[in-house]
């Protein structure tokens, strides 16, 4: 019999919430082991439960991932640094055979972190501080992987994967007079090696709005070093003042030489008519302006 069992060869992969107890790597074939109490939603509580029906005996998910050993020192470490916090793992949902047919997450595919307050980063903290409209961020860490198994292959780590996940927005904070509220995302990357990130795709939904990315962690397959990447995501809202609508009149003028014979058309004049924003009243204001080649008049 195989080591493990694919629970589900059309749909393999699962999302699963929960806390974070701890996470080491195991001697026996160096796995980063992350071990996940699952949060009572029920598509998470189904993870516990193997083919036979049965839960895992501690309540416990063990998610598993080899990760390429230049970065698993940097994945272990951050990771750790969200013990007792909740986290989304994502990875191939197996039963583990040669352990009382256990479920696992295994491989890994990503494992991402809604940061708290009291744990942002100093790049989080400058866009919270300078950026965000009411000092409102969602922050998020990132733990993205291809597995790097040179022993026993646990199904799909030779298959590249793509991997979605939708990052929210903090609340929609009231915007001032005469002003427009833009949605931002803002990456940094700690480590970024041959994976793709697709371009952010904002879901305007009334109650929740979010953006989604895509990120292809390449698989060990087609390469000497499988795809990593640990960072973090942050997204906000920016106010903007209003954009200025700009009309320009061309005033062609003749005006003859002094010799008389011929006339000729001296450079451009033009009205222009600028709308924007009193600062005092917060109402909006027009006005026109001349301009030649000596500027305004």
């Amino acid at each position: 019999m195989a080591k493990w069992t694919q629970r589900d060869t059309q749909n393999p992969r699962r999302m699963l919430n929960g806390t974070l107890q701890e996470a080491h790597i195991f001697s026996g074939d160096g796995d980063v082991n992350v071990e996940i109490f699952p949060h009572p939603d029920a598509a998470s509580q189904a993870v516990l439960v193997n083919r036979f029906g049965a839960k895992n005996a501690n309540g416990i998910v063990e998610c598993e991932i080899e990760v390429d050993d230049s970065y698993e020192n940097a994945y272990l470490q951050k990771l750790n640094g969200f013990k007792n916090q909740p986290v989304t793992v994502i990875g191939v949902w197996v039963d583990d055979n040669d352990h009382d047919n256990k479920t696992e997450l295994h491989p890994i595919d990503g494992i991402f972190v809604r940061r708290s307050d009291s744990n942002l980063t100093a790049h989080e903290l400058d866009i919270k501080q300078k950026y965000a409209v009411g000092n409102m961020i969602a922050a998020y860490a990132i733990f993205l992987a291809a597995d790097d198994s040179w022993l026993i292959y646990p199904p799909l780590s030779e298959v590249t994967r793509p991997i979605t996940f939708g990052f929210a927005l903090p609340p929609r904070p009231p915007v001032s007079a005469g002003h427009t509220l833009r949605p931002m995302i803002e990456p940094k990357y700690e480590v970024i090696k041959n994976t793709t990130v697709s371009a952010p795709t904002f879901n305007d939904s009334p109650t929740s709005p979010y953006f989604t990315v895509e990120f292809t962690c390449k698989a060990d397959s087609t390469l000497d070093v499988p795809g990593t990447l640990i960072g973090e995501m942050v997204t906000f809202w920016k106010e903007e003042l209003p954009t200025l609508n700009v009309s320009v009149t061309p005033l062609p003028m003749w005006n003859e030489q002094e010799v008389g014979v011929s006339p000729i058309v001296p450079p451009q004049t033009s009205t222009v008519t600028v709308h924007a924003m009193d600062s005092h009243t917060g109402s909006l204001v027009s006005g026109d302006v001349w301009l030649d080649n000596d500027g305004v008049k």
